[in-house]
């Protein structure tokens, strides 16, 4: 995936503002204020800005100024003013000198610095200084008066034109001091855990995102896996939840997740997230919130509706500060969020030096029962854990003999390896059964 400049800085500034307004980085000093304003209206380049930060602070005002929060909480006017420091225009223009005033504070996030620093480089470093919007004669503009923000939850979070950008959120996002608390615990009691869950990401991402948006499905709703399991196929819950999706049982078998002594699809990845789509579409259409869409996911559509008729509210977190939710559920959201705002900029939250592991590439073939794929990984050179990790839903190792075919995920290239191996298998053992 690729990203433009325009991208990269305008989820910067709001990454920035947000993780430094988090009371986990640091308490509400002067300088996390200061380091906040650099990030997103004040930070200026000394001399003409290049067209790429010129863009992408006119995308973040104007395109938070528009969106909006339906649920309580959600990104307000005064947070949107806290994050692009809105104030009148100075009476007259300011003065850009080579050189800030000696008692003049030079406001700006080292992340921020470290990131835009690339586009000045040969020239000056970035300075921090008061800067007004200035109109074709050089005067100053007053900037566009706030407007209500309202209905997030029915729009698209993004800060550039989604034909040349991927969009920065597609869900809702909401931030509160139950989304604060989450991102300081991960960034402190939580860090080991997320730090594995984000490296091990790169390897699943691909393949969650693509058939998300295949679904027409928000594509941030792949941090629902992250917070259920880590990424992890072979995750087990004391409920009996397992996979990458925690699904249970009965809910597995609604959406066709095959259950049985040699095989476990909630521990398919494939299977698994088609079947976890089609279950937050299910949600969706009965809520309309995707707030409620991944409450229900947590603990269950039937406990939701009852909340719901009991307390006339469709509201997330106004059931959340009634109390109504049960503890887990009323911090699974807020959970989610934290992840979302993490993984979009997590060098912003101090999650450095990453070491993300290589996207899984696989080609799928059938194979007949008797096939052991342990003595397959053997046969093709890789390791058993490495095939195992392809195959999380073989919980045995094996395809049992009465099955005719099984299709499988083996190392891209592959294929035609396979198919000797299956061919000495069913001439080795006569038991064996070609698979169509």
């Amino acid at each position: 995936m690729s990203f433009t400049p325009s991208r990269n800085l305008s989820l910067l500034a709001v990454a920035a503002s947000l993780a430094f307004a988090s009371a986990g980085c640091a308490t509400k000093s002067k300088a996390v204020a200061s380091s906040a304003r650099g990030s997103a209206a004040k930070a200026r380049f000394v001399g003409a800005p290049p067209p790429a930060v010129k863009k992408a602070k006119s995308e973040i005002e104007n395109e938070l100024t528009q969106v909006g929060a339906k649920e309580d909480g959600a990104l307000s006017p005064e947070l949107v003013r806290e994050i692009l420091e809105v104030t009148p225009p100075p009476a007259q223009a300011p003065v850009i000198a080579s050189e800030p005033a000696k008692d003049e504070p030079q406001e700006y996030p080292p992340h921020a610095l470290d990131e835009m620093d690339s586009n000045a480089r040969g020239g000056e470093r970035l300075r921090a200084i008061p800067v007004a919007r200035l109109n074709q004669a050089g005067a100053p503009v007053a900037p566009e008066p706030l407007k209500r923000l309202d209905a997030l939850e029915a729009s698209s979070f993004e800060l550039s034109a989604s034909e040349e950008t991927p969009l920065i959120f597609d869900i809702p996002v909401t931030y509160n001091d139950r989304v604060r608390a989450w991102i300081r615990y991960f960034q402190t009691e939580g860090r080991t855990s997320f730090r594995i869950w984000l490296e091990r990401s790169a390897r699943y991402l691909p393949f969650l995102q693509y058939e998300l948006q295949r679904a027409g499905l928000p594509q941030d709703l792949v941090y629902v896996a992250m917070i259920e399991s880590g990424f992890n196929s072979n995750a087990a819950s004391h409920a009996g939840a397992m996979g990458m999706w925690q699904f249970i049982e009965a809910t597995g078998e609604r959406y066709n997740l095959k259950v049985d002594w040699w095989i476990d699809e909630r521990k398919d990845f494939h299977k698994a997230t088609r079947a976890a789509i089609r279950y937050m579409s299910d949600l969706f259409k009965q809520f309309e919130s995707w707030y409620l869409v991944t409450a229900s996911y947590n603990m269950g559509e039937n406990g939701v509706r009852r909340l719901i008729a009991r307390h006339k509210t469709h509201n997330f977190w106004e059931l959340a500060n009634r109390g109504a939710l049960p503890a887990e559920t009323t911090d699974y959201v807020p959970k989610i969020l934290a992840a979302v705002l993490i993984s979009k900029a997590p060098g912003l939250y101090g999650f450095r030096d990453l070491n993300y592991q290589m996207p899984l590439s696989y080609e799928s073939v059938v194979v007949p029962g008797g096939t052991d794929i342990i003595n397959l990984a053997g046969y093709l050179g890789v390791s058993e854990k490495y095939l195992k990790e392809l195959n999380p839903e073989l919980i045995k190792g094996f395809i049992p003999r009465n099955i005719r075919g099984h299709k499988i995920r083996v190392p891209k290239g592959s294929s035609l390896a396979v198919s000797q191996f299956i061919r000495q298998v069913v001439k080795n053992d006569p038991h064996a059964t070609a698979a169509n």
